[in-house]
């Protein structure tokens, strides 16, 4: 899952260093598929039974990066899953900008909580979340770097950390 976010996410750097609209990776280029069945494969991507998701044609920014699975664009924003497990954060590291809804998880075995800060911006989670509590943070998110960490008890220090770049739609 790691490899595919950050195969994602060097894919969508690149495009958007590049000034391209579209991507058309060569042939070669391949991302792990979670498994055949994966419904993150769209109908320009073939899933082979090797589970490898080859490219077949071109892709937007938004495909690469909700290919992974680690988020959801909606009409009205993007909803982004994250667990919070023993002293770890899951979720993807790049977002698209404006309005997310954070669904947090404490996946872990230990209380848990979570503070997004950058962009002249902070919020957390009004309390922790108990080991298998899940809750929701709404934020409006600005182009840019964020850090997330867990504020509780040393955990940050622990590595219970993760640098978000958010870029422009």
């Amino acid at each position: 899952m790691r490899r595919t976010l950050l195969s994602a996410s060097i894919l969508f750097t690149m495009l958007i260093f590049c000034g391209c609209e579209q991507l058309s990776p060569a042939p070669s280029q391949t991302a792990v598929a979670e498994s055949p069945t994966n419904p993150a494969a769209t109908p320009n991507m073939e899933v082979s039974e090797s589970q490898n998701l080859t490219q077949t044609g071109s892709v937007t920014a938004t495909e690469v990066l909700s290919s992974t699975g680690a988020f959801t664009p909606t009409a009205t924003g993007t909803i982004v899953d994250v667990e919070l497990v023993s002293f770890d954060i899951h979720m993807a590291a790049v977002l698209p900008s404006g309005h997310t809804k954070l669904m947090i998880k404490n996946a872990g075995d230990t209380e848990h909580g979570f503070v997004i800060e950058g962009q002249d911006m902070q919020q957390k989670l009004e309390s922790p979340l108990q080991p298998g509590q899940s809750a929701t943070l709404e934020v409006d998110l600005k182009p840019g770097q964020y850090n997330i960490y867990c504020p509780v008890d040393g955990h940050r220090g622990m590595g219970m950390l993760l640098a978000l770049t958010v870029v422009a739609q």
